[in-house]
C-alpha cells in the first residue's frame, strides 16, 4: 500500500508542477533557515563545554554599585586567586590568566602576535587542552618559560623541534629591550568555541618576578586579571558564595575604590553569554539574541508550513474528481487522508534535500554575517534531526488538507457542492494574516535597527574620528625616546595635520578607573572614582575636541605637568557644578599628584553608546605611553604608506602595527550589525514565503470564482473593474497585519532600544515605511494573479464550469 501511496503521489506532484515547486522552495527555504540557525545557536551552546571538570569550574567577577548603577565586571586581582584556596574549604584549586598581545622576535623577524596568556600550572588541570609536547606539571612553573601552539611552533621553528629553544617576547621585560622565553611545551591549537583563546600560554611567575608589587597589598586594589575557581565535587555553589562579602571585607575593605563592591561566581559554560559583564576576556553574546534569532527561524519554519495549508486547499479543486472517483471505486476515508498525509511528507522529504543544497549555498554568507564557522550539517545527529522536523512538518502541514479532502462526500462531488463551508477559507485567511504581521515586525525590526546604526555613526561623538590612524608601541624601547623626531618628521610631511600621544585609546572602551579626590561645588574633599586618560599637549587639539571652558594644556608650562587636569561636562555635573566654568582652579589629585582643574572639554564617547557617558580626567603623561594617534588628510592610502616607511626609518627594531580608529568604533558594534543583517535576511524570506502564502490564497479564491467572472466580463465588466473586486479583501487582510504588528514591533523594538544609553526614538514612520513595504509586495502578488484571470477568455471559465 505504501508503495502505491508513493507512486501516486509522485505521479501527482509531476502533473502539478507549480503546486509542487511552490511548496518544495517555501519549505526548503524554512528548513534551511531553521537548520542554519539550529547550528548557529548549537555553536554557541557548545562553548567551554569540551571540559570534563567544567561543571565545577566558576569565573570569579566583581560588582561595584552605589545608589545609583550596579556594574559588573570579569577583572580581578592577583592576590585573590592565593586568598580562596587558602581561606574557603570549598575550592579544590584556583587559575589566573592574563591575556594580552606583544611583540614577538624568532631571529631578526618580528611579528604582532594576539592570544599570549598569563597562566598558572594549574591551567592544565581545569581545562582540557591537549599538551602535545612538554610536562604539564611543570611546562609553567617557571619565570619566562613558554608553551606555544602547534601554529605559532610552525610559523617560528618550522619543522624542527621549538623545545627549550627561545623566543624574545616584549612583554614582562624591566627593562624594555623583550625578554628570552623558553619553549617548554606544544599545545594543541585553542578551537574557536572557548571563550578564550591562546596562541602562547606565559608562566604566571613572570608576572610575580617582573610586577612583585602585585602580590602586596596594593596589588589587591588592580584589577586586571582573569581568576577561576574548581569547587570540589558536591559543593553548593551557593554556600560557597554567602561567603564572599566577608572575604571581600577582610582583604579589600568594605568598599573599593570609593564604591561598594563584591565577588560573585559566573559557571564556566556561561561566561559565554555574560555579555552584561564588563571587561570580558572575549565579548559575549547574549543569550536573549540567541533565542530571538531561534525563535525567527522557528517562525520562517512555521510561515512555510502555513504556506503548504494555504497552497494545497488553494490547488486542490483538481483534486476533488479524483477523490470522487477514489470513494466511488471502495476507497474509505482514512485511505484517502493516507494518500495525501503521504504526499505531503514526500513533499516535505524533497524539501529536506534541497534545503542543504539551500545551507552550503547559504553558508559562507551566514558565517560571514554571523562571523564564526558553521559546522555539524553532516552529523547523524544533525540529518536526522533535520528528518525528524522535515518529517513533522510535512505531516502536521498536510493534515488539515487531507482531512478537509478525504471529509466530502461522493454525491457532494457529483453535485459540484464541495468547498461551500467558511471555515477553512477563515483559516486561510488567518494564515495568511499571521505571515504578513510577523514580516512586518521583522521589517519594523530591520528599519529600528538601520536607524539606529545610522545614528550611530552619525553621532556628535565629541571629536572627529575620521581619519584618525593608531599606531600601537607595544612596549618598544626604541619608540618614547626616538618620539619627538618621528613626530616632527611627520608634522612636517604635507599630508599630515596633527599628531599626539597617550597611554589609552578612547571609542569603545579602554579607558582606567582610578580613586581621586576632587573640590565639589560645595567646597568639601571628595572621594571619587573616575576614568582617567593620559595624553600630551597635542592630543586635545589632533582630536579636534571642543573646550567649552577654561583652556588646554600648554607646551612649556611646568605646572601643567605636574598639577593640570582636563576634566569632561559629565564630570562638571557629577559634582555638583552648575557650569562649567565654576569648576575651574578647583582642587583635584589623583594618584597622589595633587593639582587644580584648568579646563573643561566637551563630552565625548570613548566608550560605546551603550554605556552613559561618565566623568573623565585628563592628565599629561610623565614618560610612557602606549598609543600615538596621526590625523591625515584624505590620501589615506598614500598617508599610511608614509607613515610605514617613517616609522620603519625611526623604529626599525620595532614592528607596525597600526589601526584606523573608525575601523575600532565600528568594530563596538560588530553584533549590533550582525544581528541588523541576519534580521534583514529573515525579512526577506519572511516576505518571500508570505508572498507564497497570498499568492495560495488568492489562487483560491479566484478559481472559486470562475464562472462569476466569466458572467462578468460577458456583461461588460472591464478588467480594471474585475481585478479591483478580487483585491479588495486581501487588502483588508494586509491592513489587519499591518494594525496587529504595531504594538508588537514597537514592544519588541524598545526592549532592544534599551540596550543603548543613547538611541533613536520609535515613531510613527517606521511603521509607514514597514507597512508600505508589505503593501506593495502584497499589491504586486495578487495584482499578478488577478489580472491574468481577469483578462482570461470568459468562454474557456464557462466552460470548464
Amino acid at each position: 500500500m505504501i508503495r502505491s501511496f508513493l507512486r501516486t503521489a509522485l505521479r501527482h506532484l509531476f502533473k502539478n508542477r507549480l503546486y509542487a515547486g511552490l511548496n518544495i522552495l517555501g519549505l526548503s527555504v524554512g528548513l534551511a533557515c531553521f537548520a542554519i540557525i539550529g547550528m548557529w545557536a548549537q555553536r554557541h551552546f557548545s562553548f567551554d563545554r569540551m571540559h570534563m571538570k567544567g561543571r565545577r569550574i566558576y569565573q570569579v567577577n566583581t560588582t561595584v554599585f552605589n545608589e545609583v548603577v550596579s556594574l559588573k565586571q570579569a577583572i580581578t586581582p592577583a592576590p585573590l586567586a592565593h586568598a580562596l584556596v587558602n581561606d574557603l574549604p570549598e575550592i579544590e584549586n584556583t587559575v589566573r590568566i592574563d591575556p594580552s598581545g606583544s611583540v614577538v622576535q624568532a631571529g631578526t623577524q618580528q611579528y604582532v602576535e594576539e592570544g599570549i596568556i598569563a597562566t598558572d600550572p594549574s591551567f592544565f588541570q581545569f581545562f582540557d587542552f591537549k599538551l602535545l609536547k612538554g610536562n604539564s606539571a611543570v611546562a609553567l612553573s617557571e619565570p619566562y618559560s613558554v608553551v606555544i601552539s602547534e601554529h605559532v611552533a610552525k610559523k617560528y621553528f618550522g619543522d624542527s623541534d621549538p623545545i627549550n629553544q627561545s623566543l624574545r617576547i616584549f612583554q614582562y621585560d624591566p627593562q624594555g629591550n623583550g625578554a628570552d622565553y623558553k619553549v617548554t611545551g606544544i599545545i594543541e591549537n585553542c578551537p574557536s568555541n572557548s571563550h578564550f583563546t591562546y596562541s602562547m600560554l606565559v608562566s604566571f611567575k613572570t608576572i610575580e618576578v617582573a610586577e612583585p608589587e602585585s602580590l602586596t597589598q596594593e596589588g589587591w586594589r588592580n584589577n586586571e586579571y582573569y581568576t577561576y575557581v574548581m569547587l570540589k565535587p558536591l559543593t553548593p555553589v551557593h554556600s560557597l558564595e554567602s561567603k564572599l562579602p566577608s572575604f571581600f571585607e577582610k582583604y579589600v575593605g568594605k568598599e573599593a575604590d570609593g564604591q561598594k563592591s563584591n565577588y560573585f561566581l559566573t559557571p564556566l559554560a556561561e561566561i559565554h553569554f555574560s555579555s552584561d559583564v564588563k571587561y570580558p576576556i572575549q565579548a559575549g553574546v547574549s543569550k536573549a539574541y540567541i533565542i530571538t534569532l531561534s525563535a525567527i527561524g522557528m517562525i520562517v519554519l512555521v510561515l512555510a508550513c502555513f504556506n503548504y495549508v494555504s497552497l494545497a486547499t488553494a490547488y486542490s479543486l483538481d483534486q476533488f474528481t479524483e477523490v470522487g472517483i477514489r470513494k466511488t471505486l471502495g476507497a474509505s476515508r482514512r485511505q484517502v487522508a493516507l494518500q495525501y498525509l503521504t504526499e505531503s511528507w514526500l513533499i516535505a522529504i524533497i524539501a529536506m534535500v534541497a534545503s542543504i543544497g539551500l545551507i552550503e549555498l547559504a553558508k559562507p554568507a551566514f558565517e560571514s554575517i554571523f562571523g564564526m564557522e558553521l559546522v555539524g550539517l553532516y552529523d547523524p545527529i544533525t540529518l536526522l534531526t533535520l528528518f525528524g522536523v522535515a518529517s513533522l512538518a510535512g505531516v502536521l502541514s498536510g493534515i488539515y488538507p487531507s482531512l478537509m479532502l478525504s471529509s466530502f462526500k461522493t454525491i457532494e462531488i457529483v453535485k459540484g457542492q464541495f468547498g461551500k463551508g467558511t471555515s477553512g477559507t477563515r483559516l486561510r485567511k488567518s494564515l495568511v494574516v499571521v505571515q504578513y504581521t510577523t514580516t512586518i515586525v521583522l521589517i519594523t525590526g530591520i528599519i529600528t535597527m538601520t536607524r539606529q546604526l545610522n545614528y550611530i555613526r552619525n553621532k556628535d561623538l565629541g571629536f572627529r574620528q575620521d581619519d584618525l590612524l593608531l599606531l600601537a608601541t607595544n612596549g618598544s624601547p626604541e619608540v618614547m625616546p626616538g618620539y619627538q623626531g618621528f613626530a616632527n618628521e611627520v608634522l612636517s610631511s604635507p599630508g599630515m595635520v596633527g599628531v599626539a600621544r597617550s597611554n589609552s585609546g578612547i571609542g569603545g572602551g579602554g579607558l582606567d578607573r582610578s580613586l581621586a579626590s576632587i573640590e565639589t561645588a560645595e567646597g568639601a574633599h571628595a572621594e571619587v572614582n573616575i576614568f582617567t586618560l593620559g595624553i600630551d599637549h597635542q592630543y586635545i587639539s589632533t582630536y579636534e575636541m571642543g573646550l567649552v571652558a577654561g583652556r588646554s594644556f600648554i607646551p612649556g608650562n611646568a605646572s601643567d605637568s605636574t598639577r593640570g587636569y582636563v576634566i569632561n561636562e559629565a564630570a562638571v555635573r557629577a559634582y555638583g557644578y552648575r557650569d562649567a566654568s565654576d569648576a575651574l582652579g578647583k582642587f583635584f589629585s589623583l594618584q597622589g599628584r595633587d593639582g587644580e582643574i584648568i579646563g573643561v572639554v566637551k563630552d565625548f564617547h570613548f566608550a560605546t553608546m551603550r554605556e552613559r557617558i561618565e566623568p573623565v580626567a585628563m592628565f599629561l603623561l610623565n614618560g610612557y605611553f602606549s598609543r600615538i594617534t596621526v590625523r591625515m588628510n584624505d590620501d589615506i592610502a598614500g598617508n599610511t604608506l608614509l607613515l610605514t616607511n617613517l616609522w620603519k626609518k625611526h623604529f626599525p627594531g620595532s614592528v607596525v602595527d597600526f589601526s584606523f580608529l573608525e575601523d575600532r568604533l565600528q568594530g563596538a558594534y560588530r553584533t549590533e550589525d550582525r544581528f541588523s543583517k541576519t534580521f534583514l535576511v529573515f525579512s526577506i524570506v519572511s516576505v518571500i514565503i508570505a508572498s507564497l502564502g497570498l499568492f495560495a490564497l488568492v489562487s483560491y479564491h479566484v478559481e472559486r470564482r470562475v464562472k462569476e467572472i466569466g458572467i462578468r466580463k460577458i456583461l461588460g465588466g472591464t478588467v480594471a473593474g474585475i481585478s479591483a473586486m478580487l483585491s479588495k479583501e486581501f487588502f483588508f487582510m494586509v491592513l489587519s497585519a499591518c494594525i496587529l504588528a504595531i504594538p508588537i514591533g514597537w514592544y519588541f523594538m524598545d526592549v532592544w532600544l534599551q540596550n543603548f544609553a543613547y538611541h533613536i526614538s520609535i515613531d510613527a514612520g517606521i511603521f509607514v515605511w514597514a507597512a508600505l513595504v508589505n503593501v506593495v509586495i502584497a499589491t504586486a502578488t495578487v495584482g499578478l494573479k488577478t489580472f491574468w484571470s481577469a483578462t482570461r477568455n470568459p468562454v474557456d471559465s464557462l466552460r470548464r464550469e
